[in-house]
């Protein structure tokens, strides 16, 4: 019999050997639930490249089909955009849907869309004048830091980081975060982690230069990351990681047999800064690291529409490296429970109850006149989408490189809304060209060159002073004074002096110039109107005008010299969605003058007389590539020469200027298709199409010559073009039936 004391020992063994047997039980019955402290920390690298860099999103669809988190992320350029977003708790599906939705033309525009545009910019581009814009400052002439105003991009940063925009230290996001920009006046590298959000952390990142304007941020003037560490591996290292997944979309130095333009030129000089700080970054790619290269041979930093092709490659590139990434994937269990921690509501207030609104940060122009543009009801609730649009409509009166915008804490649970538009750094005086070449390489050629000097905000109410001078085939001058009749007024008043002087031939029942001639109209008065919802002007003007018809070469006797008074109008409406190769809208513009006085050349002019001209353009959209264009113009006048056809589009095939008149019809029809690739491989697209033009020129008074033309003439074009970023150019093949063909280059904006 046991005693009681060995008895106990049994039992206590038993006791122990059955607790550690349950505890063994449950350890191999209870799921993983966390990481272990073991861990070595893992950093995610990802490089800029532009539009390579989408091929992030594809990494990240993997590692998390493999179920490996990522404990910090380091990246530069685009790869800090993906980056930036993952690291602020958006999944890789979700970056995804945001980066397909994206109309990159638009977020990569020179300027906002047409129709939004303030109506003396839609004059512009009647008048022809390049996008381009040079400041007249006192210390000189002073270029724009920009190829591409950041107004739409800092929208959809602002707007895709919505619930951690107000975050200043980024190392606090749902992964801790640092990306990489350059101080453009030391050439250092430059972190962005503390004192930063993160929309500016990716806008600076990314300020490629020449292509964006640097940003000025705590003292300094930051532009693309990429020039010094494109691929930050060190600076992973030095917040932590043990474990590298770097992933480099870089774009590789191109062959001297490639470069055809100074784009190509460009992009090969950052190139070779990147190239040269990625291959040292690559030498500290540890054995335990991986390093994933996508193939991405066949696209190019600008190939923003090949997004979702590209992500497919990142994908696939990550994929091949299943083996090794295993190494560092975790449990489901634990996977989903990283996830559920690191994960951010994708949710934003889609709703604000605004108190007022309010305008900041501008020098030149005035608040009241900014917010005179907004077109936003806050008696109820705005969305997001109509601050934008506000937005977009400050930044469309041409005087702001961008509009970003805040909430401020209002009354009652209400927001302030605060608009701080960044004014133009080359100033309110401006200087714009413009102008048109035409030649058909042979006998018939002719040039306009137009200088246009623009002072903006000159008094509070926003006016401006406006001076022209052309040079060519066609002279003049003119000065004006825009004045708003108040704040943010529609209404204006507009004195101005012009000056105009155009040459015509006046020929034979052939194509034979037997006279030549010159126009030329002294005009001075004062304008009043209206602009009604950047979609139309109306105007009445009275003043004075001086007609004078001279010869220079023949002896026709058609010359004539009128001093008067005048009353006149004008009213044009203009919705098109493209200045040269529109797709929808409507134009439609007429104007006349009302004169009287002595002609001192011809008694029959001594009575009351005018001019009238109006014209029209209609694009219909078939499809997505087809446009069915519709023009009209009808003239009257009672000035010899007032009027010409001939030339590109307005009777195709004929000399430039080869019917004149003081009577004028006209119409043509032509069918444009948008081609599938795009001049030079950059947003430049191009076009072909053909035309059918029918019209006539001719003076209702022949002077005894009987020489007057009054028959109708058809003509047809086969013609490309391309919208290029220093204006539309053409090259057309034009026939006038019972007249002559030619072979035309038209470089300019076509008249509307």
């Amino acid at each position: 019999m046991l005693s009681p004391k060995v008895l106990f020992r049994i039992l206590n063994q038993c006791l122990v050997a059955g607790m550690m047997g349950l505890s063994v039980c449950v350890v191999q019955a209870a799921p993983e639930t966390e990481r272990t402290a073991e861990v070595e920390p893992v950093g995610l690298v990802l490089s800029g490249g532009g539009a390579r860099g989408f091929a992030h999103i594809g990494v990240l669809k993997a590692l998390e089909e493999l179920r490996v988190p990522v404990d910090l992320v380091t990246a530069t350029s685009m790869g800090a955009l993906v980056g930036g977003a993952y690291a602020a708790g958006l999944s890789p599906e979700h970056i995804e849907r945001i980066t397909l939705g994206v109309h990159w033309p638009s977020m990569l525009a020179p300027r906002p869309e047409r129709e939004q545009l303030a109506w003396r910019l839609k004059e512009d581009d009647r008048l022809g004048l390049g996008l381009a814009e040079v400041g007249l400052t006192k210390r000189g002439l002073l270029f724009p830091s920009e190829v591409i105003p950041a107004h739409e991009l800092e929208m959809f940063l602002e707007r895709s980081t919505a619930p951690v925009r107000q975050e200043t230290n980024l190392n606090r996001l749902s992964i801790p975060f640092a990306c990489i920009a350059t101080d453009l006046r030391t050439g250092e590298s430059v972190v962005l982690q503390e004192g930063v959000t993160l929309p500016q952390a990716m806008r600076a990142s990314m300020s490629i230069p020449g292509v964006f304007a640097p940003v000025r941020l705590n003292g300094r003037l930051l532009v693309d990351g990429g020039l010094v560490d494109n691929l930050p591996i060190v600076e992973a290292r030095k917040l932590g990681a043990k474990k590298l997944i770097a992933v480099n979309v870089g774009t590789p130095l191109g062959q001297v047999g490639e470069f055809s333009s100074i784009v190509d030129f460009t992009g090969q000089m950052i190139s070779i800064l990147t190239e040269q700080n990625v291959k040292t970054s690559l030498m500290h790619v540890g054995g335990d690291d991986v390093l994933i290269t996508p193939d991405l041979s066949e696209f190019n930093s600008a190939d923003f529409e090949k997004a979702e092709q590209i992500i497919r490659v990142g994908y696939e590139a990550t994929m091949a490296h299943k083996e090794r990434l295993q190494r560092y994937s975790v449990s489901p269990q634990v996977y989903e429970q990283w996830r559920g921690q690191h994960r951010l509501a994708t949710s934003t207030q889609e709703q604000y109850r605004i108190d007022s609104v309010r305008v900041e940060g501008v020098t030149h122009a005035n608040k009241d006149a900014v917010l005179g543009s907004l077109d936003m009801d806050i008696s109820k609730p705005v969305s997001v989408s109509d601050i934008e649009e506000s937005a977009r409509l400050i930044w469309a009166d041409g005087h702001y490189s961008s509009v970003p915008y805040r909430f401020e804490p209002g009354p009652n649970n209400t927001e302030v809304l605060v608009f701080e538009p960044k004014e133009k750094e080359w100033g309110a005086s401006t200087l714009r060209i413009g102008g048109n070449v035409q030649t058909n390489f042979r006998d018939n050629h002719t040039y306009n060159l137009l200088l246009a000097h623009t002072m903006s905000w000159v008094n509070a109410w926003g006016a401006e002073w406006r001076n022209e001078l052309q040079f060519g085939h066609e002279r003049g001058f003119l000065t004006q004074w825009t004045q708003p009749l108040g704040a943010g007024s529609p209404w204006f008043a507009r004195p101005f002096v012009d000056y105009r002087w155009l040459p015509f031939d006046v020929y034979d029942q052939g194509d034979h110039p037997i006279a030549q001639y010159r126009t030329e109209k002294f005009q001075t008065g004062i304008k009043i109107g209206r602009s009604i919802a950047r979609k139309a002007v109306a105007n009445v003007d009275v003043g004075w005008i001086e007609l004078k018809t001279v010869e220079e070469i023949g002896t026709l006797n058609m010359g004539r010299k009128l001093n008067s008074p005048y009353v006149g109008g004008q009213l044009w409406y203009d919705t098109l969605d493209n200045a040269s190769f529109p797709t929808k809208g409507l134009y439609v513009e007429a104007d006349a003058w009302y004169y009287w006085g002595h002609d001192r050349e011809r008694s029959s002019f001594s009575n009351s007389n005018g001019t009238y001209r109006v014209s029209a353009m209609l694009p219909i959209a078939l499809n997505r590539r087809w446009t069915l264009t519709l023009n009209g113009e009808i003239g009257r006048s009672d000035t010899p020469g007032y009027f010409n056809l001939g030339g590109v589009f307005k009777l195709s095939g004929s000399p430039f200027g080869r019917f004149s008149g003081s009577n004028m019809e006209f119409g043509r029809i032509s069918l444009t298709r948008r081609l599938k690739g795009d001049w030079s491989g950059l947003d430049m697209p191009m076009y072909g199409g053909i035309s059918f033009e029918a019209g006539r020129a001719y003076d209702s008074n022949d002077f005894g010559l009987k020489m007057s033309d009054r028959d109708w003439k058809q003509s047809g074009s086969l013609f490309v073009g391309a919208d290029t970023w220093i204006g539309p150019m053409y090259l057309v093949v034009g026939h006038t039936r019972g007249h002559s063909t030619s072979l035309v280059f038209y470089w300019g904006r076509l008249p509307l």
